[in-house]
C-alpha cells in the first residue's frame, strides 16, 4: 500500500494493495486489520475524534482522509498492527508506504543506512520512536496518532481508556473475573470463527497459549484443533511439554519443528521479511514456526502474543522521552509494538498466514488496564484466572521447561569469535548486553552484526 499526500493542495493519491479501502461522500478510509461488529458504527461517524480501538478485533492501522478539510489522520491500535507504515517528506509531499521496498520504488531515490542510530539498534534490536535503519525514512511511533492538517503533522498519544474513571480499586474481584472470562470467550469466538473448520494454534509450555487451547476446546468441542510448537535442537525446548499438554485434550493433533544450524542459512530471507525492523533471537523460532505452518497449509493461526504486555502494569504508564534501553519489564508496551508483534505478524504474513491475537482484542486490553495494579509486572491476575480454568495436570506441566530457545542451537560446535571480528560494523568497544550469559551475549552480538550487513546489502544502495 502507498499514499502520496500533497500538503499544499491536500490532495491524496493512493494504491490500497493489501489494505482495505472504503469511500463515502465525506471520507476515504484505508485500513489494515480485522473489523469488529462495531466497525460500521465507527465508520458512520468517522472523524478525527473517533476512538477506533472498538472498530477492530485486535491490531490495526487506519488512514482516514476527510474530503472537506483535506485532513489526513493516521491511527492504530495501542499495540500497533504488527507492521510498519513508513513515511518520508520531500518538499511539500508526504510519501507513505507499507513496506520499505514500496517506498523506495515510489521515491525512486537511493537509501542509505542510518549509521547514527546503530547504537540503539545493537542494544535493543530495534529502533524505537520514528526512526528506521534507513536514513531520512521514518515510521509511525508506538501508541501515537498523526494528524496532517494545514501542511503540518501533529502527534497525539494513544492511551487506552484514558477518559475512564474505572480502576481495579473500584471494581469487585468477582466482576473482574467474570469480565475476564466473558472478554476471553468473546475474543476467541470472534477470531476463531475466521479460522475455518480446523483451528490452528501456536502452543508452548506457558500460561498464555494453554489458556487459549483450553478455551478453544470448550468453545468448539466438536472441531479439530491443530497445535504447532517450535523448540531448539540444543538448549531450551518446550515442544515436549507442549506435546504432553496437547495430549490432555481430545481431538488435538500436534506438530513440531526445531531451530537448527540450517535455520541460519535463511538469514537473508529472514531479514528481507522483517525489513530490518527487529533483530531478536526469537526471530529464528518464528521463521521455523511459519515454515511449519505453511507446510501444513495453515492460513490462520491463533496466537498468544502480547498477553505478557496486556497484563503488565507498566504498559499503561508513560516512559521518559529520552529512554535508551528498552526491556520487557520496564517498557512492555514498546517491546510489544517494536519486537513481539512485528516478528510474529510479519513472519506469518510472508508465509501466507494471518495471525489472530485474542489478547489484543479491545475487551481484553480493557481487562488488562483495569487489573494493572493486581497484575504488577508478573501478570498475577491473568495467571490466577488461568490456574482456575486449566486442568490440574496441565497446570503441573506449565512452566517446567520455560524460556526462549537460545542461540547455541544455530551454531554447530563452539562459537568462533574470530568470525565476528570480520563483520563490517564490529567494534572492540562494544559492551555486551547483560540480558544473557557471556557466551549467549557474544552470539547475540554476532548475529545482530550479520543481520545488519544483510539489511544494508538488500535495502541500501
Amino acid at each position: 500500500m502507498y499514499v502520496i499526500y500533497d500538503k499544499k493542495s491536500n490532495q491524496l493519491k493512493f494504491e490500497p494493495c493489501e489494505y482495505t479501502c472504503f469511500e463515502t461522500t465525506s471520507v476515504i478510509v484505508l485500513y489494515d486489520g480485522i473489523p469488529s461488529p462495531f466497525f460500521q458504527e465507527m465508520l458512520d461517524h468517522a472523524n478525527s475524534n473517533v476512538d477506533w480501538m472498538r472498530a477492530f478485533a485486535g491490531p490495526f492501522l487506519l488512514l482516514l482522509y476527510i474530503k472537506e478539510s483535506g485532513d489526513l489522520i493516521l491511527t492504530q491500535h495501542l499495540f500497533g498492527n504488527g507492521k510498519n507504515l513508513y513515511f518520508k517528506e520531500n518538499d511539500n509531499t508526504i510519501y507513505l508506504a507499507s513496506s520499505l521496498q514500496e517506498l523506495r520504488h515510489i521515491l525512486n531515490q537511493p537509501f542509505r543506512l542510518n549509521v547514527a542510530m546503530l547504537p540503539h539498534y545493537f542494544y535493543n534490536g530495534f529502533l524505537a520512536s520514528a526512526h528506521t535503519l534507513v536514513a531520512g525514512v521514518y515510521k509511525l511511533e508506538a501508541a501515537t496518532s498523526y494528524i496532517i492538517k494545514n501542511g503540518k503533522i501533529q502527534k497525539k498519544k494513544i492511551k487506552f481508556n484514558e477518559d475512564s474513571k474505572n480502576n481495579e480499586d473500584e471494581i469487585s474481584s468477582g466482576l473482574l473475573t467474570s469480565g475476564y472470562e466473558e472478554a476471553l470467550s468473546n475474543s476467541i469466538q470472534l477470531l476463531a470463527s475466521m479460522a475455518g473448520k480446523t483451528k490452528a494454534l501456536a502452543l508452548s509450555g506457558g500460561y498464555d497459549s494453554n489458556c487459549l487451547l483450553h478455551k478453544l476446546r470448550q468453545l468448539f468441542p466438536d472441531k479439530e484443533i491443530r497445535a504447532f510448537s517450535v523448540g531448539g535442537v540444543i538448549g531450551v525446548d518446550e515442544t515436549e511439554t507442549a506435546f504432553k499438554i496437547a495430549n490432555q485434550y481430545d481431538n488435538v493433533s500436534f506438530y513440531k519443528s526445531l531451530v537448527s544450524p540450517k535455520t541460519l542459512e535463511h538469514l537473508d530471507e529472514i531479514v528481507a521479511i522483517l525489513e530490518g525492523s527487529v533483530y531478536e533471537r526469537g526471530i529464528f523460532l518464528q521463521f521455523e514456526l511459519s515454515r511449519l505452518l505453511q507446510k501444513h497449509e495453515v492460513t490462520h493461526l491463533i496466537c498468544g502474543e502480547c498477553a505478557d504486555q496486556v497484563f503488565h502494569v507498566n504498559t499503561y504508564e508513560d516512559i521518559p522521552a529520552a529512554t535508551f534501553l528498552y526491556g520487557y519489564r520496564e517498557t512492555p508496551l514498546q517491546m510489544a509494538v517494536y519486537a513481539v508483534l512485528k516478528k510474529s505478524r510479519m513472519m506469518l504474513e510472508a508465509h501466507g498466514i494471518q495471525g489472530l491475537y485474542p489478547f489484543l482484542n479491545p475487551e481484553m486490553v480493557r481487562i488488562g488496564f483495569e487489573t494493572r495494579k493486581i497484575n504488577g509486572i508478573t501478570k498475577e491476575f491473568h495467571k490466577t484466572q488461568c490456574r482456575n480454568m486449566l486442568p490440574d495436570p496441565v497446570i503441573e506441566m506449565i512452566g517446567k521447561q520455560g524460556g526462549s530457545t537460545d542461540l547455541s542451537t544455530l551454531f554447530p560446535g563452539d562459537f568462533d569469535c574470530a568470525e565476528m571480528k570480520k563483520c563490517k560494523y564490529y567494534s572492540e568497544d562494544f559492551i555486551l548486553t547483560q540480558k544473557y550469559n557471556h557466551e549467549e551475549a557474544l552470539r547475540d552480538y554476532y548475529l545482530s552484526l550479520l543481520f545488519l550487513e544483510s539489511f544494508e546489502k538488500q535495502f541500501c544502495d
